[in-house]
């Protein structure tokens, strides 16, 4: 019984250290701010607030003008300079390569055309990825701790490996064992994550965090990607392949899919499968811009694509909202061009179908992360891997 309530005791203060990160990160607090916030007493968030500041997390800012008398406050902030991370974005066109500080900042950013390299130079590519990590260290000398490299990447891959297996229309770097390869250069820790899952993190923490904490993230280009949030965690399932919403049976009669299942949302809602459907109607309608921007200029055969998108991202969320009771939809991918239009009528489809319309409704958004931070969502994946440990560590120093 002590030892169970000793681990409880462990796991609660774990708990605290995350909530005052994340209270700060929202709005930087004082210590009386967080008390507040929070509820905890002064005094237990001061213990933890010293600790981080120990450990060079946190930093003090500027002294808060209070009315308790003989009393001052000082701001709490991340500390940026605490430590730095390698961001690696593996796309279908292009590799994007940045380095960031410990809040998310990008200190540089390069990209690499993957058109310009032949099928057999993927050595040369990958030597390339290196030099470029190498120079950002070299020549910018981050500040701080260096946490690692994160890479995003279109699955499957294997977890276990880290190696690439075989991602449709990105055979150039099946088999790929990217993970080792990086280690064994750079002798650092290496984590790869499936893009769509890492879009939702930097999501969390970059865009919705102050408003939904339960949210599915659809990217839709030329496949479908999502990410799911459930209580402020990334669900990923048991062997780490979760979320897979493109591959979920829209039609039960329809064409079998690279996958191995038949009338999978992908096949229908892709970009290149709706502008094919749009060009079979209208041979103008040449791409989704040119859907997008003609459906608000009133030709009706845009508008008859544009509800028929709205209508297969419905179908897919509304699986997803009627089994997890998530808050929020969010769009990212070419999709989410010039969306208002699409956002209003995917909000109509779901809300008249959902389980629980006649209680709520489920607000869709479009990502409030740019599509020029893809370095980012790999540079994130070793400051929430370091956050994690940072919870264990405090968990098992309580228990010691």
């Amino acid at each position: 019984m002590i030892k169970k309530t000793a681990l409880n005791a462990a796991r609660m203060k774990s708990k605290n250290y995350r909530r005052i990160l994340d209270e700060i990160w929202v709005a930087p607090a004082s210590r009386s701010e967080l008390a507040r916030r929070i509820g905890l007493t002064r005094a237990a968030v001061s213990v933890i607030v010293d600790s981080l500041l120990q450990r060079n997390i946190l930093v003090e800012g500027d002294v808060i003008n209070t009315k308790t008398r003989g009393r001052s406050s000082t701001e709490l902030h991340w500390n940026k300079d605490a430590f730095y991370s390698v961001g690696i974005s593996l796309q279908r066109n292009k590799i994007t390569v940045g380095l960031t500080d410990f809040c998310g900042n990008l200190l540089a950013v390069s990209e690499i055309n993957l058109y310009t390299y032949a099928a057999e130079d993927k050595e040369a590519l990958l030597i390339r990825v290196e030099d470029i990590i190498e120079n950002f260290i070299k020549h910018l000398k981050p500040s701080g701790e260096f946490l690692g490299i994160g890479i995003s990447s279109p699955g499957p891959f294997d977890l276990q490996t880290g190696t690439i297996l075989n991602p449709p229309n990105f055979e150039f770097l099946h088999n790929t064992p990217i993970v080792e390869i990086l280690k064994e250069r750079f002798n650092c820790k290496v984590i790869i994550e499936n893009d769509a899952n890492a879009c939702a993190l930097v999501e969390l923490r970059y865009g919705t965090k102050a408003k939904y904490d339960s949210f599915l993230l659809l990217d839709i280009n030329e496949g479908v990607g999502s990410g799911l949030i459930l209580n402020g965690k990334l669900n990923k399932g048991v062997m780490g392949h979760g979320n897979e919403l493109g591959h979920v049976t829209i039609d039960m009669n329809g064409p079998k899919c690279q996958c191995g299942n038949y009338g999978c949302a992908e096949l229908y809602s892709s970009i290149p499968n709706i502008v094919a459907q749009a060009k079979a109607l209208d041979e103008s309608l040449i791409n989704w811009k040119t859907i997008v921007e003609f459906a608000y200029s009133g030709v009706p055969t845009a508008l008859e694509i544009l509800k028929r998108e709205a209508e297969y991202i419905a179908t897919m969320a509304v699986t997803a909202i009627n089994i997890l009771d998530i808050q929020a939809v969010v769009l990212t991918g070419q999709v989410a061009y010039n969306p208002e239009l699409l956002i209003s009528m995917i909000e109509e489809e779901i809300n008249n179908r959902i389980f629980t319309r006649l209680s709520r409704t489920v607000k869709v958004l479009r990502s409030q992360i740019s599509r020029n931070s893809q370095a980012l969502l790999g540079s994130n994946l070793m400051i929430e891997n370091y956050l994690e440990d940072l919870s264990n560590a405090v968990t098992f120093e309580s228990e010691s």
